[in-house]
């Protein structure tokens, strides 16, 4: 699958704990909103990555605690699959901040 566009967009919600189907899966869940009112998901659920990555985007946003993400911009990497578009990567806008 090759990366179709990016969208700028910004954090909606942050989650970490239990999610997925029936609640099989742990880690950690973003929810980004785009313009037009179009929403994307993103998890990670390696445990060695999760939180080296929690710790990256907090310190990129400047923020000190996971509820301060919300409404964080966003530059977000898509990509089309079998079931629809989804976020492939994504990255804070620091610029903007």
């Amino acid at each position: 699958m090759a990366i179709k566009d990016m969208l700028l967009g910004k954090i909606k919600s942050v989650g970490f704990g239990f999610n997925g189907y029936q609640d099989q899966e742990f880690g950690l869940r973003f929810v980004f909103l785009f313009s037009g009112g179009t929403s994307a998901v993103w998890k990670v659920h390696t445990e060695d990555h999760l939180l080296k990555l929690l710790k990256n985007t907090l310190i990129l946003a400047k923020k000190k605690d996971i509820s301060e993400l919300v409404g964080v911009p966003i530059r977000a990497f898509m990509e089309n699959g079998s079931i629809g578009r989804s976020v492939k990567d994504w990255q804070v806008l620091t610029e903007v901040l």
